[in-house]
């Protein structure tokens, strides 16, 4: 059996001994891992011989329903899950916010919801999700607030929550400890993080909208060679599934913070833990194709990123495209700016820009790199977003300077692998509309060298470049970004501008 491990924990202590549920002679033994639902949602879902697929379980626990429709969005594994799930715990989806800023917005007796939090009521708060890809809270928040799962409303919430890097930790834990002062969680998370006692006190606000409740189903998995479970395997499932929803099970799970299948807050959780007696609501059905399209489009959208931006300001940037009144710098400018505006408040990002003749060398590093919300310390700006608006504003040509790219290209590189931020995509976007024109400079076998030395597969940094016009050596910058599995783009019209910057934010 495979189960979440919000429940992998209890269930290994149930099923040490199944005797009190099987016939006289039967020996019915289970070996439990703990695997995260949208991992083991993802392998069931693919075929098998489809990538390196790990062997699948007889019987699959995930947290959520939500899983079971992902797993379900494909032909094969659909037919894997047909067979009807039963829920044998129960956790609603809850806010976890820390008791005196619950309080001062209503708690107990009101919300608040995540949508008032996302708009006014959460003006100061730092807000955050879990990744939705991998946590049943995360999506569940992701589903309440969209009225659609189209890629504009998805960028928006994106871009305005914190997603914390959890490790090991429980979402309520990020409230705990302060890094975050509200993010969509579980009753079970607050119980259990109020147990730590060693942070901030934790409530847990309930919000009807976020649509679910965790109700870690028992789902059969069929192999694919068979159309039935052996009578073994159904046997040893039916033994399993009464075990769990024995009385005595449903007050075991109690202990780890968890409801049982009537829903009811177990006897001495309440107010005083941070957790409220809330009937759980059936939540409306959610076509699995709406889950899987938030759950893909978080992977495009989503993800937080660590990105140092290389721009060039030789002279031939002050030419224009054909189709446009304006400079190839300035075509440049309106989506970089639109790029640092639409960050989300946890992404990392610095700026530098390169030509010949410049005061102090041929790189100025304008804005170092780190969080965009955070200030920089010594400078005049309340935040790097704002120092960011600023030096993208200055980004100006410089007349007769040249290009020296593979200088550039390198330096950079190095940086950002000074400043490598683990859990995120780390970048460097080379913005460029030439070749190399600097004879001082490296060569190009030279830079793919160092490039391939460098490089490392555990701490990857990519290198994405956006060439301007049909001047811009297209072949060299993409053997550049090649050797660190990077991207390569180009716009030979002005019109072609903003689809190239919208294919590369695809990549972040």
């Amino acid at each position: 059996m495979t189960a979440d491990p919000r429940i992998a924990t209890a269930l290994t202590e149930v099923t040490r001994d199944l005797g009190p549920w099987s016939d006289e002679g039967e020996c019915v033994k289970v070996a439990v891992t703990a695997s995260g639902s949208g991992t083991t949602a993802a392998e069931i879902a693919r075929p098998a011989g489809q990538g390196l697929a790990a062997a699948l379980p007889d019987v699959w626990i995930p947290d959520s329903t939500l899983w079971v429709s992902i797993a379900r969005a494909s032909d094969v594994g659909a037919a894997r899950t047909a067979t009807k799930a039963v829920s044998v715990a129960t956790s609603p989806v809850v806010i976890a916010m820390p008791r005196d800023r619950a309080e001062s917005l209503g708690w107990p007796d009101a919300g608040p919801s995540w949508r008032e939090l996302l708009g006014d009521n959460g003006s100061g708060l730092r807000l955050a999700t879990t990744d939705p890809r991998v946590d049943a809270a995360g999506l569940a928040s992701v589903l309440g607030i969209l009225d659609d799962s189209s890629s504009t409303a998805l960028v928006g919430v994106a871009r305005r929550l914190r997603v914390p890097l959890l490790a090991d930790r429980l979402a309520a834990q990020a409230v705990a400890d302060g890094t975050v002062d509200a993010i969509p969680s579980t009753e079970q998370d607050v119980i259990l993080a109020n147990r730590e006692a060693d942070g901030r006190e934790v409530v847990a606000a309930y919000d009807r909208s976020l649509r679910t409740s965790l109700d870690f189903p028992m789902v059969t998995v069929t192999p694919d060679d068979v159309e039935t479970p052996s009578a073994e395997t159904a046997r040893a499932t039916s033994v399993l599934r009464e075990a769990l929803l024995d009385p005595a099970t449903q007050r075991l799970f109690s202990g780890a913070g968890l409801r049982g299948v009537s829903g009811d807050l177990p006897p001495g959780y309440g107010q005083r833990r941070g957790v409220l007696d809330v009937p759980l609501t059936t939540p409306p059905e959610t076509r699995p194709a709406d889950v899987s399209a938030i759950v893909d489009g978080w992977a495009a959208f989503g993800r937080r990123s660590n990105v140092l931006v290389v721009v060039d300001r030789s002279g031939s940037m002050s030419e224009s495209l054909p189709g446009a009144r304006t400079t190839k710098a300035e075509l440049a400018r309106a989506p970089l700016l639109g790029v640092v505006q639409g960050l989300a408040p946890d992404s990392e990002m610095g700026l530098w820009s390169f030509t010949t003749g410049l005061p102090n060398g041929d790189i100025e590093k304008s804005v170092p790199l780190g969080p965009v919300d955070e200030p920089i310390k010594g400078s005049v700006f309340e935040t790097r977003r704002a120092a960011l608006v600023s030096a993208v504003g200055g980004l100006d040509p410089v007349p007769g300077g040249g290009t020296p790219l593979y200088d550039s290209v390198l330096a950079a590189y190095r940086a950002a692998l000074d400043d490598f931020s683990y859990g995120r995509l780390n970048a460097v976007i080379v913005v460029t509309d030439g070749r190399n024109a600097d004879r001082r400079s490296i060569t190009l076998p030279r830079l793919i060298d160092q490039l391939r030395v460098l490089y490392d597969g555990v701490r990857p940094v990519r290198i994405i470049t956006l060439a301007y016009g049909a001047d811009a050596d297209l072949l060299t910058l993409r053997q550049i970004a090649d050797i660190t599995g990077g991207q390569s783009y180009r716009a030979l019209t002005a019109q072609q501008v903003a689809a190239m910057f919208t294919s590369m934010l695809g990549d972040l």
